[in-house]
């Protein structure tokens, strides 16, 4: 039995035959290494936060991230994740800190995960003047979003 087999065996039959008609233009050497990827991505160390001075961002300030988010994030379709962009864009204008978080797997693959943090009072206060109008507080919606 070669070492594709022992792979396929591992599944149901028809989850074989599923995945043998998927991979049919592939060689078994491809679909193998494939595999060996997959089993050694699986093995995540975990992320940590690390400072920004320490990162290939050190150099970012908040028009540089507000750039990053709309460069990164901006092409995923769909208007709720595009609100998504704008409003990280407006938070990061207004003064919410990022928190930059480098995550490790065993196989030495490693990527940083930028997120906001909680939000600055700076950009509560612009979103509370976005919703007030002639009917009060919440005359207007203010729409955060879905991150994608």
């Amino acid at each position: 039995m070669n070492r594709l087999e022992q792979i396929l065996e591992r599944y149901s039959k028809e989850e074989a035959k599923q995945i043998r008609e998927i991979f049919d233009q592939w060689s078994d050497e491809e679909i193998i290494q494939l595999h060996k990827d997959m089993e050694s991505i699986k093995e995540y160390l975990g992320e940590a936060i690390v400072e920004q001075k320490d990162t290939k961002f050190k150099n970012y300030d908040s028009s540089r991230w507000a750039m990053y988010f709309l460069e990164y994030y901006g092409r995923i379709d769909g208007v709720h994740h595009k609100n998504w962009v704008l409003d990280q864009i407006a938070r990061v204008l207004k003064g919410t800190p990022i928190i930059i978080k480098l995550a490790k797997w065993n196989n030495g693959h490693e990527e940083y995960r930028i997120i906001t943090g909680t939000p600055s009072q700076e950009y509560i206060d612009w979103v509370a003047e976005r919703c007030d109008g002639e009917d009060g507080k919440h005359t207007y919606f203010y729409d955060e979003g879905v991150s994608p």
